[in-house]
């Protein structure tokens, strides 16, 4: 596999980072990449050696691997921008927002905004990804174990109350 920059990046950002919070980084990897001690998942290392690792590791993570994996990041008080909390990313509370939209919503709502600020555009273009059905993605998580599940919701929790979210019975089944 040939490395670009963008490859580079999500190697070490995303998938490294998950196999190491499931374990499925071997002791012994170092040996098999050519290193002198063992792999360290914070330090830098070669181009090469990312080759190397991928090659080795032919990284796959599954769907629960994957929550496991932002559970962790929040255990460790390193939670990644792009599955940190909206109530903490964005301040509802503190800041006052003047619109706040749902994407399951958002030709309506980018209407409505466009309109109020005089700005001509063609909010038709942006899709309504969820079909209106909030709950659209969660049977991705009808596999994941109710236990997952439950520590997942006790770290969004505050954003379906704050953006008046509620969760079908089934996720807790």
């Amino acid at each position: 596999h040939k490395a670009t920059p963008l490859w580079l990046d999500q190697l070490k950002q995303f998938w490294l980072p998950a196999l190491h919070s499931n374990n499925r980084i071997p002791a012994d990897i170092h040996v098999k990449v050519g290193l002198d001690n063992p792999f360290n998942i914070t330090e830098k290392y070669s181009v090469a050696t990312y080759e190397s690792l991928h090659a080795v590791l032919q990284p796959r993570v599954t769907f629960t691997e994957f929550l496991v994996h932002i559970i962790k990041t929040f255990q460790q008080g390193k939670p990644d921008v792009h599955w940190r909390t909206y109530s903490n990313n964005c301040s509802p509370c503190t800041l006052d927002y003047k619109y706040i939209t749902k994407v399951e919503t958002l030709t309506e709502e980018l209407t409505y905004i466009f309109k109020k600020l005089g700005i001509p555009a063609d909010p038709s273009v942006a899709k309504n990804v969820n079909h209106r059905d909030p709950y659209y993605g969660l049977q991705k998580y009808r596999n994941v174990p109710r236990t997952l599940r439950e520590r997942l919701y006790d770290i969004y929790k505050y954003d379906f109350i704050l953006f008046n979210y509620s969760v079908p019975v089934y996720y807790f089944q």
